[in-house]
């Protein structure tokens, strides 16, 4: 499946294992995550995660109270944000902003916005026009060009190059991090 896929399966796991007992050392998600990279969940099944994902994405709205928000930032993330890339070639600082609330929201809270805002509107264009343009060739070098960006870590460049370039750059959220074995 492609990363976007992925992306949508890790929320839904997060849903899924938010109703299991909670454990001190791993988060929401992570125990399903585990068990997908771990090979326990055949692939007929990630087709019903995925088909649960808007109810997943509810859920984590109505957890963090904020429904409405998260629901529309998903959505343009998911369904606007490739074309406006596709057709402008960068984002803007607006563009970038509502990326940050959007990963912010859906996943672990970290106080990033302010840097974000920070960014000079100019910088938002330069470093994003160069990243998309980067992200074919080299992964690498695409992320290193967001991440110059005040409060773009790996995780938030990988939020914008996920919509960009889907198939190539999964969403490094920290449900598929810890799922790898990885600490967040």
């Amino acid at each position: 499946p492609g990363s976007s896929f992925s992306l949508l399966v890790l929320l839904t796991c997060a849903v899924c294992d938010a109703k299991m007992p909670p454990s001190p050392s791993i988060r929401p998600g992570s125990t399903s995550a585990v068990k997908l990279f771990e090979g326990e969940v055949c692939p007929l099944v990630w087709g019903g995660f995925l088909d649960r994902y808007e109810n997943a994405v509810r859920a984590v709205g109505v957890a963090k109270k904020k429904l409405k928000e998260l629901c529309a930032w998903d959505e343009w993330w998911r369904n606007q944000l490739p074309l406006i890339i596709a057709e402008r070639k960068h984002l803007t600082k607006d563009d970038l902003v509502q990326v940050v609330q959007w990963k912010l929201t859906r996943g672990k809270f970290r106080p990033l916005m302010n840097q974000v805002k920070q960014n000079a509107e100019a910088d938002v264009v330069r470093a994003t026009t160069s990243a998309i343009q980067l992200a074919e060739e080299s992964p690498q070098r695409a992320l290193e060009a967001l991440c110059v960006l005040r409060g773009i870590g790996p995780a938030t460049a990988s939020a914008v190059l996920a919509a960009c370039r889907p198939a190539q750059f999964p969403f490094m959220a920290d449900e598929a991090l810890e799922g790898a074995g990885l600490e967040c």
